[in-house]
């Protein structure tokens, strides 16, 4: 479990040397979002109901749309790129 709270914080550590991308914030610990890209991610990898919790419906019906979504791997509109998929979970 820590191993995967690493990897998110390493994440959020990306995210604050992006600052000047309004699009991409925090809205609570743990939880990363980015509104122009339209999804939410945890340390599990991108989640249909954080994104629907912080950025609407829509938002999630969107990503729902999608066939092929890898919710593990995922870039943000500001450059940071997150592979929660590569992370050793403790058995």
């Amino acid at each position: 479990m820590k191993i995967k709270t690493i990897a998110l914080s390493a994440c959020m550590i990306g995210l604050s040397s992006f600052a000047s991308a309004s699009s991409v914030y925090s809205p609570s610990k743990g939880v990363i979002c980015d509104k122009k890209s339209g999804f939410c991610a945890d340390s599990y990898g991108i989640s249909m109901g954080l994104t629907k919790d912080y950025l609407g419906q829509a938002a999630q019906n969107k990503l729902m749309g999608y066939k092929d979504l890898d919710t593990t791997s995922f870039a943000m509109s500001n450059g940071l790129f997150c592979d929660a998929g590569k992370i050793k979970r403790n058995k």
